[in-house]
């Protein structure tokens, strides 16, 4: 189903969509990750103007485990870059990933404008429609968690790396539900070999676990799509306010488009 605001995929700074999920490769693209010896190690460099601060910062993660290139949890991956909508979330692109065991599924993609329901109204990083910086942090992320799982980590290894970027999340970007579900995905489709597990689900998890607090108003938007599983219109609003709206929503859409706001 196509969506009525386009979102794009982002890719690792200074790299094509193609080198960007070529992840058997024994370099990742920029150099974020290498594999040699059995050692899988990250080096990445993250920037930007933290909560509560006015100037420009960076953040290094560095990490690495031993792995074996005899291991192979995932088979092939193959980028479609094609614009989905599912559960009510604009998703700008998918993988379809295959498995060790021969099994395929998809994982969705985040992407600049993609519609983000455990963002924050009002907040200065993570607000409900998701920006080109933390779409291209987050697809950074993916990628070489999805690399790590590739060249042979196992679970326990791929949540170590997972939160070895979370105080880049904590600081400067907010997304931790999109943060977490990323890795969800790719544990559920890569290690417990069944369908990624939605969203929309996903984030309802969050409310009942009070990591998401339903009463507030930087959440209103969250309980409405839950509701429904439509995109609210603080969303649309996001996107008025953020984007040239006749370059990102066709012609023939405009009219819902503006009915949303």
């Amino acid at each position: 189903m196509a969506s009525i605001v386009r979102s794009d995929l982002a890719s690792v700074a200074g790299c094509s969509l193609a080198q960007t999920y070529s992840v058997a490769s024994s370099e990742g693209p920029g150099k974020i990750y290498s594999v040699a010896q059995k050692e899988f190690r990250v080096l990445f460099a993250e920037s930007g103007v933290a909560y509560g601060e006015n100037a420009k910062t960076d953040v290094t993660v560095e990490h690495s485990f031993c792995t074996s290139d005899d291991t192979r949890h995932i088979g092939g991956i193959q980028l479609v870059e094609k614009p989905v909508e599912m559960w009510g979330i604009n998703f700008p692109g998918t993988l379809q990933v295959g498995t060790d065991t021969g099994s395929a599924a998809t994982i969705y993609l985040p992407g600049v404008r993609m519609y983000d329901p455990t963002g924050r109204t009002g907040d200065a990083h993570a607000s409900e429609r998701v920006g080109p910086s933390c779409a291209a942090f987050q697809t950074t992320v993916s990628v070489i968690e999805l690399a790590a799982a590739y060249h042979g980590a196992t679970l326990e290894q791929l949540h170590e790396l997972h939160e070895a970027f979370r105080p880049c999340v904590v600081r400067y970007h907010g997304r931790l539900g999109l943060f977490d579900w990323m890795l969800q995905q790719l544990e559920d489709v890569v290690y417990s070999k069944k369908e990624a597990t939605p969203y929309s689900v996903f984030t309802q998890s969050m409310v009942d676990a009070g990591k998401l607090n339903a009463s507030a108003a930087e959440s209103e938007h969250t309980m409405i799509y839950l509701k429904k599983l439509v995109a609210p219109p603080a969303y649309f609003r996001k996107v008025k306010a953020k984007d040239d709206v006749d370059s990102v929503v066709l012609p023939e859409n405009r009219a819902k488009f503006d009915s949303f706001l």
